[in-house]
């Protein structure tokens, strides 16, 4: 990836996920790197256990970042499947049929890469319960779009699955409710199919000295009212898979009535905060600040950002990392604006972006949670169940840090002399 070298660059900017071949020379360790190596320590000592670890955090606080890190560079004794539901599903609706048949879909991609041959007998299941002439005519799938394998019980399999996950993020909600409620009678036989092909995946792994591991990348994109009854009410249905499995989940659901539920059901929960580029006494903490820089730099020439901005960028971000790309495409944009010929973001773009995103983070409160905010006791906080308090956090106007053994709740930096 080239780095920015002019504002356009900067206005065309997409902060590209890492890769094979950038990962060396964009990826920074997080500021400690006891997360890191607690997830490598933890699965690699239960290793012949299968393990269920969520790793949980606000948006933009770099926790499918980190993934993508451990699953190139440190978590070399797992074949790894990553699963990016976001890709394939409605944000604003997912239910346990969607879930599942993602999950379905990766798992059968991962067998046709390493062309492994999968028990008959599996084939055979996930065909009979796939074969039904009104799920068929659901999705107006014909049998003559089996693609490679047309004319076999796999390559029905294979073409039936992919037409089933293009129907379920469609816009007609009545047929994507058909749908779901023809496949739900077998979602059971299914679930097994999916534990007999996790266990023939890891019988060909042993050979190599290896274990199946499942990553759920972007379970913390969806919004807040899909994603809490996934967590709620679904949750168990994966759960139950002998498998090593990894999954992001927004903080907010920590807040919830049934986390302690939850908790229960998972064997670690790790959290990734933002970077804290405040400290408790409000003043700014030069080690967050130089940390979030040094990110910066590695996307961006630091020639294009005057000295003086950086400060108040990094600060305003809040330490989430998604926010700071975001406030300097807005800055470039507005400098384009005041001045086309300019080699600089201006100061005066600067301003405009952070009024703009001031105001798009007082429209995601009603006049209850403004309240709220006004007089809330960050130093004692009691709000498990509170759904203003979950809002507030899912939108990132509420922000916990973390410093050493320190941690702490704060209002977002830019709404603070608002509040």
């Amino acid at each position: 990836m080239k780095k920015a070298s002019s504002i356009q660059d900067i206005v065309k900017f997409n902060k590209e996920q890492l890769n094979q071949e950038n990962i060396d020379n964009l990826y920074v360790p997080p500021m400690s790197n006891n997360t890191t190596e607690e997830i490598c320590q933890f699965l690699n000592f239960a290793y012949d256990i299968p393990q269920k670890l969520i790793i949980a955090g606000p948006k933009g606080a770099g926790k499918n970042t980190l993934l993508y890190y451990l699953s190139q560079i440190k978590l070399d004794k797992f074949q790894i499947i990553s699963v990016n539901l976001i890709e394939l599903l409605d944000p604003m609706d997912i239910k346990p049929v969607d879930f599942i048949f993602c999950l379905l879909h990766h798992l059968i991609q991962e067998l046709s890469k390493s062309q492994k041959r999968l028990d008959p007998f599996l084939i055979n299941t996930l065909y009979q319960n796939l074969h039904d002439e009104k799920l068929m005519d659901l999705i107006k799938f014909k049998k003559s779009e089996a693609g490679d394998e047309e004319g076999t019980k796999i390559g029905f399999v294979k073409s039936m699955i992919i037409a089933v996950i293009d129907t379920l993020p469609i816009t007609d909600k009545e047929l994507r409710i058909e749908v779901r409620k023809s496949l739900e009678s077998c979602l059971r036989l299914i679930m097994k199919s999916i534990q007999g092909i996790i266990d023939y995946m890891n019988s060909n792994l042993k050979q190599r000295d290896k274990k199946l591991l499942i990553i759920f990348y972007d379970l913390d994109k969806f919004s807040p009212s899909t994603i809490e009854p996934f967590f709620k009410e679904y949750f168990h249905l994966i759960e139950r898979l002998h498998v090593h499995i990894i999954y992001t989940m927004p903080d907010f659901i920590r807040f919830s009535d049934f986390f302690d539920m939850l908790s229960q059901r998972i064997d670690k929960i790790i959290f990734k905060r933002p970077v804290s580029v405040l400290n408790p006494d409000k003043s700014s903490s030069q080690e967050g600040m130089s940390y979030i820089k040094n990110i910066i730099t590695k996307y961006i020439d630091h020639q294009l950002i005057p000295e003086s901005m950086y400060d108040k960028l990094i600060i305003n971000s809040g330490g989430i990392l998604n926010y700071v790309f975001e406030l300097l495409i807005d800055t470039a944009l507005y400098t384009l604006i005041i001045d086309p010929t300019s080699k600089v973001l201006l100061p005066e773009a600067f301003e405009q972006s952070q009024k703009f995103f001031s105001r798009y983070l007082i429209q995601q409160m009603n006049h209850e949670q403004a309240e709220l905010i006004k007089n809330l006791n960050l130093s004692q906080p009691s709000w498990y169940g509170d759904k203003n308090i979950k809002h507030l956090i899912s939108r990132n106007i509420l922000i916990e840090y973390e410093s050493g053994e320190h941690i702490w709740f704060a209002v977002h930096p830019l709404l603070q002399k608002n509040f």
